[in-house]
């Protein structure tokens, strides 16, 4: 967490600008002065003399005559230079008492874009924020915002202005707004080369962007910021500290905690310089600042007597110098180190410190007090104290909301990546996790009740903040919490699965597992889609849309970077993509602000009931979906006609796959096994008994199982009986079925590709297998002597070739060792079916840089020669199908509630209904083989693509292959 005292310092330096700083001076020269000087120097003269109030009534008798004469610039002039004066004095009441008497004179009587109306608004603005009347305060910078905004920012007066109100939005937690406002300021700034914002923007965009969550942008705004800033001036040097505390704490943040220590000392060696050369004021809060920090970072090393010797120093200070507000922040942070470190009596024991010290000053309505409460719960819940847990999260969640910029629950606040944000979710999830561990303790209808309503509001903001959100880390941290929040429901109706009103419960636990899953993905396609048919104003939508996708593309290009260790493309790419968000931001703006059919477009609209899924479904079909905690498996079979569940508790669970896999990868089946098929298949053969294809919506250890291989009480894996496919989600499913439910297919024409590596040096020679991938771990690196060989690829390409010719179908071929990436995309335009057969890499950390190899040309990570998975999503593709003949290509990272981040995610997205991919390395020579099955049985049976795969493998059975040599590849999709 950061230090609230840092925040309040950088507060201090922007806001404190609107009364006292040299940007405001500057700004005064553009302003329009009276006609009549004389009567400025003579107020000047009496301010000069310290008769403030002669000069306050001098100036209200002038303002008197110009309201007379109807000269209205010369009113607003001196209304506020009145305002200011009160300001000088720190008499804010009375300078906010000035403004809102002439308010409606200024609004009737002056452009709204004249210098004086802005220099109100802005003045307004600060003085409310420094009579904690943040709610108005809140409301007059966003108006500013969106006013100089739509103005156009372009010369001094607007960035002064600018500069000044993203302080005011960063005290106000609106950061993404702040953040877009000073990124504008600093692109001004470097065109006419403005040496004064230079130095003092980067470092508060530093922290704007911490506050946001990209740390990398703030680490490259603050080391900017200490290149900018020297230590020649004051000024420089106080700027200069701050980007040493901002790099300090993204060490601490990314746990380089060696690094945060030495540069917390060099900090604290240069602040006692300028306390002894300057008096510095800030002295002490810097001191406070970085001790901290140090502290914190010896604790995470385990170095507990260093860390708690400087701790016991600070809050020997902040006692000494009754700086209460501060101890309590200590107390809190300490006690979160110790509760995350699992010394849970002592956090408590600081916790109750916290609010002990808190009570004594009147903090008991503050966001301060939310914390609290907020540790307390946690700390409380660890103990097996539940029914305290509850609440102490109900009592934080009350103060959190008291105290947000936006009282309605149901709301997320406009900056989305804010602190609000993140301590509103751990307020819903803390008190949700409360209510569980209650209810677990002591069953009652009451809480039953109560967690659904809780878990309802939690859903429903979830929704909002990832319809709004570009940044992926806070996208994942928000389906982290989901998925831990559906584990505790789903685990809450396992214990309670009697009573009256439990089938209606039942039906809203059936709801929230069919919407619960990979929700960003699937309001990616879909708004999507509605782009592509949205009737008016179609080219503001394809500015979003590729905004959103440039997003997409640079986060993948970075990531690239960082992979080669290039720091200067990291940096520049990041820098990219600040500019980038703010773009987006504008756009979403503009989207909100609009027609109510656009709100539509930005949110994940939850399925309501069945129906809309059954009406999708051939009388042949049945959707199996999935949901796993450590405890309990929960699934949902949805037929034409039937909706049915299960819920049971499991032990090891995920062994079972495990092993189940490892049999595959021996080259057998547990032929006497089916436990697997008891837990998965057996609660619905009632249902599944005359149906002929599933649909599998998986779940955790199961995304990246092949459910084809289960085996069956007769000993025959379920392959035997039925035909396979699988999605990421019910809502995703239903929104990419085609509307004739695809029981059959049209095909007129297919691009296909295979690079030569014929030329490639082979890694080893007596390789028999020639995997289709690097032999490499994962795609982590290529190799340094060329791929492996793949003499069957253009073997498969023949074949396929034959196979076409009989049939009235265009076939596009690309082959060699020269084809480039755009002769590939030149020619996927129009066609039915795309299929490569290549070398598929992977990345699990870094997925958006897992690819397809579509040339032979060069050995290194390479834009020519590599489809990478962050291209994908800039790409519209009309082919009803994509088959990746490679190996891992439905591998990636499996991010909890998401499912995997792998390329078949990104053709969906890409506008592709149907994707074959593989879970493991496959063999060259077989893999050829199963292709060439599948399409004849796709070209000749008149059968759709999951029947034709499930009549390839049977036949690769026959041959006697191995399941390692046929299950690899899965039909995901439509």
């Amino acid at each position: 967490m950061l230090m609230k005292n840092h925040i309040l310092i950088l507060i201090l330096l922007l806001s404190g600008y609107a009364c006292f700083s040299q940007t405001h001076y500057d700004f005064s020269k553009f302003r329009q002065f009276p006609s009549d000087s004389n009567s400025l120097k003579l107020y000047t003269k009496l301010c000069d003399s310290k008769e403030f109030d002669r000069a306050i009534a001098y100036g209200d008798s002038l303002r008197q005559i110009y309201t007379e004469t109807q000269q209205w610039h010369c009113y607003h002039f001196f209304t506020n230079t009145i305002a200011h004066t009160y300001a000088s004095r720190r008499k804010y009441a009375d300078a906010v008492r000035v403004y809102e008497q002439a308010m409606p004179l200024l609004k009737s009587n002056i452009d709204t874009f004249s210098v004086e109306y802005i220099y109100t608004c802005s003045s307004l603005c600060n003085f409310y924020y420094y009579l904690n009347q943040s709610n108005k305060s809140d409301s007059i910078a966003l108006y500013l915002y969106s006013l100089l905004k739509s103005r156009g920012v372009s010369d001094s007066i607007a960035v002064n202005t600018f500069v000044d109100i993203s302080g005011g939005l960063a005290s106000l937690s609106h950061f993404t707004e702040a953040y877009d406002a000073l990124i504008t300021c600093k692109k001004i700034a470097e065109k006419n080369s403005w040496h004064f914002y230079l130095k003092n923007i980067p470092v508060f965009l530093g922290y704007t962007a911490l506050m946001e969550g990209k740390d990398d942008a703030s680490q490259v705004f603050y080391e900017e910021s200490l290149v900018r800033n020297s230590l020649e001036s004051y000024q420089d040097s106080i700027n200069y500290l701050f980007g040493i505390e901002g790099v300090t704490q993204l060490y601490l943040k990314g746990g380089s905690y060696s690094d945060c220590i030495n540069w917390g000392k060099r900090a604290l060696s240069i602040n006692e310089e300028l306390r002894v050369h300057h008096r510095m004021p800030n002295y002490s809060n810097f001191r406070t600042n970085f001790n901290s920090l140090i502290y914190k970072s010896y604790l995470k090393l385990g170095d507990t007597q260093r860390g708690d010797s400087i701790f016991n120093y600070l809050v020997k200070i902040e006692s000494e110098q009754k700086n209460n507000d501060k101890l309590v922040q200590l107390f809190l942070e300490y006690a979160e180190i110790k509760l995350h470190s699992g010394q849970v009596n002592i956090a408590l024991s600081y916790y109750l410190k916290a609010k002990q010290v808190a009570d004594s000053i009147g903090y008991m309505n503050s966001i301060y007090y939310a914390d609290i409460f907020i540790g307390l719960s946690e700390t409380n819940y660890s103990l097996g104290n539940f029914l305290e847990a509850a609440k102490q999260a109900q009592r934080g969640f009350e103060i959190f909301t008291a105290n947000s910029n936006k009282s309605n629950i149901y709301q997320i606040p406009d900056s989305n990546l804010t602190q609000n944000a993140n301590e509103k979710f751990k307020l819903f999830l803390d008190k949700l996790v409360a209510l569980y561990g209650l209810y677990n303790l002591s069953p009652s209808e009451e809480l039953g009740n109560s967690i659904i309503n809780h878990f309802t509001v939690f859903d429903e903001a979830t929704r909002i903040a990832l319809s709004d959100s570009h940044d992926e880390k806070f996208i994942e941290e928000r389906q982290i919490q989901y998925k831990k929040a559906l584990d505790g429901l789903v685990d809450f109706f396992a214990i309670h699965q009697k009573g009256t009103s439990y089938e209606a419960k039942q039906l809203f636990l059936q709801k929230m597992v069919l919407n619960g899953k990979a929700m960003r993905l699937y309001q990616q396609i879909q708004e999507n889609k509605m782009l592509d048919t949205y009737s008016s104003n179609k080219d503001f939508f394809a500015k979003y849309r590729d905004t959103k996708n440039e997003i997409i593309k640079i986060n993948g290009k970075r990531d690239l970077a960082k992979k080669l260790h290039d720091s200067c493309l990291v940096r520049n790419y990041t820098l990219q993509l600040s500019e980038i968000y703010a773009n987006a931001l504008y756009y979403e703006s503009i989207l909100k602000t609009g027609s109510k059919g656009n709100e539509t477009l930005l949110n994940i609209a939850p399925l309501e009931n069945y129906s809309s899924i059954q009406q999708k479904l051939n009388i042949d079909e049945a959707l199996l979906e999935y949901y796993s905690t450590e405890k309990n498996l929960f699934s949902v079979c949805i037929t034409k006609d039937t909706v049915a569940t299960s819920l049971n508790p499991v032990d090891k669970f995920s062994n079972l796959i495990e092993n189940h896999f490892r049999a595959i990868k021996t080259g057998s089946l547990l032929s006497h096994d089916d436990t697997i098929y008891q837990l998965l298949i057996d609660p619905y053969s009632n249902l599944l008994y005359e149906k002929n294809h599933l649909i599998i919506i998986p779940d955790e250890t199961l995304s990246q199982y092949p459910f084809e291989t289960i085996n069956t009480p007769d000993k025959l894996p379920l392959l035997f009986r039925y035909s396979i496919s699988y999605c990421y989600s019910s809502s995703l499913w239903l929104n990419i079925r085609s509307k004739d439910n695809l029981t059959q297919v049209n095909i007129k024409s297919v691009l296909a590709i295979a690079p030569d590596f014929s030329k490639s040096t082979p890694l080893d020679e007596n390789l028999a297998m020639h995997l289709r991938s690097p032999i490499i771990d994962d795609g982590m690196t290529f190799p340094t002597d060329g791929f492996t060989k793949l003499p069957y690829t253009k073997l498969e390409l023949d074949g396929l070739g034959n196979l076409i010719e009989k049939k009235n179908i265009q076939f596009v071929e690309l082959v060699g060792d020269k084809v480039t990436k755009n002769d590939f995309l030149k020619n996927i335009k129009g066609k039915d079916i795309i299929h490569i057969a290549s070398h598929g890499i992977v990345d699990r950390t870094n997925p958006l840089i897992s690819g397809i190899v579509l040339s032979a040309i060069g050995k290194t990570y390479n834009e020519d020669n590599i489809l990478y998975h962050y291209e994908l999503f800039k790409l519209g593709i009309d082919a009803k199908l994509v088959v990746l003949s490679a190996c891992n290509t439905g591998v990636g990272q499996l991010i909890s509630g998401e499912g995997l981040m792998a390329l078949p995610q990104g053709f969906l997205y890409a506008g592709v209904p149907n994707v074959i991919a593989s879970l493991w390395k496959v063999h060259d020579e077989k893999t050829k083989d199963l292709m060439l099955a599948f399409y004849n049985h796709l070209l000749n049976d008149n059968v759709n693509y999951a029947e034709a795969l499930r009549r390839a493998k049977l036949d690769c059975i026959k041959k006697g292959f191995l399941p390692l040599d046929w299950a690899g590849f899965i039909l995901i999709g439509e």
